[in-house]
């Protein structure tokens, strides 16, 4: 009887060579027995381990010679007939020769009857016909086969040891056959969680390295894939770290190699579709789909998979990158193709119908010709027809053929009816309210309600559209990127009917989703990258639809409610749980602790990557679990929650607060929250909308960047004057945009507040502003009118910019458990940095900083030398316990990867990715003279991800950084942008 040995490589290679020599040498009609027996054996063995076709052919050439051989005729042939049995089995899954699994299936049932004995052998023999059986259905599903394999391995499995390789390889083969019965719509999901279990049990019982081990990672893989696509829970991610541990222990030309790239390429791409993964995924997913269509060849059995894999990472990457055309010209050939080559009644055949459709609708939704929504349309309508009521992907079948038809600019109501009949059905039959994923029919639903109220106008299908979306956003089993997308179609519908008050309802929705957004088995650049990618304008949107409806506080609310999402869930890890039961405090200290562990965490395309971000997942669940049983406590329903009314009205209790935003939608306003005030009162701008500010920033950005090389080629001559014509630097544009920013928005909200010009610096009122979208990239505080009767926003305040309110109650909060004296100052200096423009007062201006601070008996961290360089290391030492750091170096922002935006220093970049990881809370002030250092990236603005808000957000009690890009020249002159969060 056929079993895999367990054998090295080496010894593998060497023994073949000896039988193989030895054959050689003897009689070809008269070899010996069991040397012709153990030569088929090893070859076939090191074909699975290998993935030779040449070693797969002579395997069988040998196996056949064994059958001719006159010792075969004894009790023991049924060995020898199930060992070429799957030898051809396997030939058929490699090139798809049909008389080969006839044959195959022939000869095992003819080893059965040979060796009726129910031991070991037998469930072996078994076990191989399952596989055989299972190969066929891959070309021609059948769920009567399936249920005979099933019926096959459970035989198998009864009379087989329990806990030895044999147990091991029938439990995966076992789960693989239930995973299937399940996709042919015959299934439970009963079924699918029996499979998971066998097949854990196969893994656990086959070392690393064994030759078999391979399948049952895979087997376990697919199952728990099929799972995660109804439950979306974390097994995508564990899907991803089998698929890659599966890899680690195949060699490059294993048989199954094939297919584990194309599974695990697919996954990285729809990871990064459905906001679970990164762009790196997406550009590996590419790759690995490229790597394994060239390993394959087009008679192999999965060649339509991994064909139809490819074209839809290559759609996906059109949908978020149309740059070039030709990606999803070539994904519809591929999807043609794949559907073309796969057997009509192969039980995957709908999922190549399913993507073809999907690209024809992409191209439809770019270019917008008919023809190829018609024919995604006909494809929706045969994938349904291939997933009846019962199939898994009814539902989804169903759900993307509605989409499509509501699309169609001349689809009948009798179509749509049908749809809303059929929905219906679904939602009755195969989702009950508590299970996972029934966002998204609701969704659909209200869809199809709303397209039908365009057409017929009856306020019932109005009423119930808005139900639906209600409870498609609300569905508390549901994921909350499915009920984000929920909130968003609810807003794009209410919006289009002019319908204020739903809009302001599905915005709050919306808004408290916002939090959760953040997939958290991500790394923090990935989750950046998905921020930027979701609804980025929905706080600014929100708040200007509540100001609409006249309800300033609420607009102020959910404008700070739905900003830097990111930094809020980094402070939630920070917070006090002061108050608590000392047992619960520690839990979540201890919660919190080990989350932070996973700030560092990098994207690493490994096993032990994706674990990392299995753990990570895990512990962000723990952390959230144990913030809910907070909650349940009396006082504390509240915790860690986003800043109610009162907080907001709390803030301004030491100077006015300002928040700007600008909605395409609702136009531009200032909301104010005034000193000693109780209530909220906002400004429109009629004068300025969302484009005017976009156009505005571009165009001050432009101006800055020309003055700012003028200043470089100055610098790299040699010319660094202490004093420069005013005209120089005020570029020809700065002017009308300082204007202009102080006829819209500053003086009207002077005029309001009633301020005079004070004379005195000292006596100045001070104001917080907190801007929002476009706003966050113009320097508010610069606005002012020159000429005669000159006026500048500066002759009446002191300004000062928070990225949220939050933020200012924070660094009050740490403000009360600071030291009132200066313990000890930092102060970084570096003139010179290779590839740099070198900054020659950067020595200078440290020592001058030095020498009023020793004249003050204020201790510094380190006596500055004219030649001295401070190491990062060093510096990211003593930040955290100095009281005041002064950082005089060149800053750069990074639009790609925010994250690694940092202050550029001889040994490296000090990064915002290294301030998150600081404790800053013993630092009253940071100076951050360094270009950049408050200048955001202009895609996220709401996310305040720059150097001065890493600061603030870590601790440090009042900041000053720069907009832009400042020279030598102007680092001690105005343009600096005080990001001050005083107590």
């Amino acid at each position: 009887m056929f079993r895999t040995p367990v054998i090295n490589d080496t010894e593998l290679d060497t023994k073949i060579l000896q039988w193989d020599l030895y054959l050689r040498w003897t009689p070809y009609d008269n070899p010996d027995f069991h040397v012709l027996r153990k030569a088929a054996q090893l070859t076939f063995t090191r074909y699975l381990k290998h993935g030779s076709f040449h070693d797969l052919q002579d395997s069988i050439v040998l196996q056949e010679r064994v059958l001719d051989h006159p010792s075969v005729q004894n009790a023991h042939s049924y060995g020898s007939l199930g060992a070429l049995a799957i030898a051809l089995a396997e030939r058929w899954y490699q090139i798809s020769q049909v008389e080969d699994i006839q044959r195959a299936i022939s000869l095992h049932e003819e080893a059965l009857d040979l060796h009726v004995t129910p031991d070991e052998d037998r469930a072996l023999l078994l076990g191989n016909l399952a596989l055989t059986l299972i190969y066929q259905d891959l070309s021609d599903a059948q769920p009567l086969r399936i249920r005979r394999t099933i019926f096959l391995l459970r035989e198998a499995l009864a009379i087989s040891p329990i806990c030895n390789d044999t147990a091991a390889i029938l439990n995966a083969r076992l789960g693989r056959a239930l995973e299937r019965f399940y996709s042919c719509s015959e299934g439970q999901m009963s079924d699918l969680d029996e499979a998971i279990s066998v097949c854990r049990k196969a893994v656990d019982l086959l070392p690393a390295g064994h030759v078999d081990r391979p399948e049952a990672l895979m087997s376990l893989s697919n199952a728990i894939g099929r799972k995660d696509a109804k439950s979306r829970g974390p097994g995508a991610e564990e899907c991803r770290f089998l698929y890659r541990l599966t890899l680690d222990e195949m060699s490059p030309t294993h048989p199954r190699r094939v297919s584990c790239l194309s599974s695990l390429a697919y996954l990285l791409c729809i990871a990064y579709d459905t906001k679970r993964g990164s762009r790196a995924d997406l550009d590996e997913g590419l790759q690995m789909c490229h790597e394994a269509m060239a390993l394959l060849d087009p008679a192999h059995l999965i060649y339509p998979a991994v064909v139809g894999r490819l074209g839809v990472a290559l759609s996906c990457r059109f949908s978020y990158f149309p740059q070039n055309r030709e990606d999803l010209d070539y994904s519809i050939l591929l999807h043609e193709k794949a559907m073309h080559a796969d057997p009509l009644s192969s039980a995957s055949r709908y999922i190549h119908v399913h993507n073809l459709a999907h690209a024809l609708e992409i191209r439809y939704n770019k270019f917008k010709d008919v023809a190829d929504l018609q024919r995604a349309i006909e494809l929706g309508r045969e994938a349904l027809e291939l997933c009846p009521p019962g199939h898994p992907d009814h539902h989804y079948s169903a759900g993307v053929l509605s989409l499509r038809l509501i699309l169609h600019p001349s689809v009948s109501i009798s179509a749509i009816d049908e749809m809303v009949d059929l929905f219906a059905a679904i939602l009755r039959d195969e989702f009950e309210p508590t299970r996972t994923g029934r966002s998204t029919p609701l969704n659909t639903t209200a869809r199809l309600f709303h397209a039908r109220f365009l057409r017929s106008g009856e306020p019932s299908d109005w009423s119930r559209c808005m139900e639906l979306f209600e409870a498609a956003t609300a569905d508390p089993y549901s994921d909350y990127v499915e009920r984000f997308e929920a909130a968003k179609e609810w807003i794009t519908v209410t919006q289009s009917s002019n319908s204020t008050e739903a809009t302001m309802k599905a915005y709050q929705m919306a808004v408290d989703i916002s939090p959760h957004r953040i997939y958290p088995a991500l790394d923090l650049s990935s989750q950046l990258d998905n921020l930027k990618r979701e609804f980025a304008s929905v706080s600014c949107d929100a708040a200007g639809c509540a100001l609409a409806l006249a309800d300033t506080l609420r607009a102020a609310t959910m404008l700070e409610q739905g900003r830097a999402t990111f930094w809020s869930q980094r402070l939630q890890l920070r917070s006090s749980f002061k108050g608590l039961p000392q047992e619960l405090a520690d839990r979540l200290f201890e919660s919190s602790r080990k989350m932070e562990e996973y700030t560092d965490l990098k994207r690493s395309p490994s096993a032990s990557g994706e674990q990392k971000l299995l753990q990570q997942r895990a512990q962000h669940e723990s952390f959230q679990q144990l913030v809910r049983e907070v909650r349940t406590y009396p006082g504390y329903h509240e915790f860690l929650q986003p800043p109610g009314n009162d907080s907001l009205v709390k803030a301004a209790e030491k100077g006015s607060l300002v928040m700007l935003l600008s909605s395409r939608h609702y136009g531009s306003f200032a909301i104010i929250i005034r000193h000693h005030s109780s209530v909220a009162e906002h400004i429109p701008f009629p004068s300025l909308d969302f484009d005017d500010l976009t156009k505005m920033a571009g165009s001050f950005q432009h101006s800055v960047r020309r003055v700012r090389e003028e200043w470089r080629s100055e610098a790299r001559e040699g010319h660094f004057r202490l004093k420069l014509d005013k005209r120089r630097l005020v570029p020809e544009e700065e002017p009308d945009i300082m204007t202009r920013l102080w006829t819209t928005v500053a003086e009207p909200i002077i005029r309001r507040l009633g301020l005079k010009k004070c004379p005195s610096y000292d006596t100045r009122p001070r104001i917080w502003w907190c801007c929002a979208g476009p706003f966050a990239s113009l320097p508010i505080h610069a606005a002012g009118r020159a000429g005669v009767n000159a006026e500048y926003l500066s002759d009446y305040v002191l300004s000062s910019y928070v990225p949220t309110i939050g933020c200012l109650t924070q660094a009050r909060s740490y403000a009360h458990s600071m030291p009132l004296e200066v313990k000890k100052v930092l102060i970084v200096a570096e003139p010179e940095v290779e590839g740099q423009v070198p900054l020659p007062n950067a020595i200078a201006e440290r020592q001058i900083i030095y020498n009023k601070l020793r004249e003050k008996g204020v201790p510094l961290s380190s006596q500055p030398k004219p030649l001295a360089r401070q190491r990062l290391t060093d510096i990211l030492r003593d930040m955290e316990d100095a009281s005041i750091v002064h950082l005089a170096c060149h800053g750069r922002q990074d639009p790609d990867e925010p994250l690694s935006s940092g202050f550029v220093l001889r040994d490296g970049r000090l990064t915002i990715s290294d301030v998150i990881r600081l404790k800053l809370h013993n630092t009253h002030f940071a100076f951050l003279a360094a270009c950049e250092s408050a200048s955001g990236d202009r895609e996220q603005p709401d996310e305040a991800i720059h150097l001065g808000a890493a600061m603030l957000f870590m601790g440090v009690k009042s900041v000053v950084g720069t907009l832009w890009r400042a020279s030598a020249l102007q680092s001690s002159r105005a343009k600096l942008m005080a990001l001050q969060v005083d107590g």
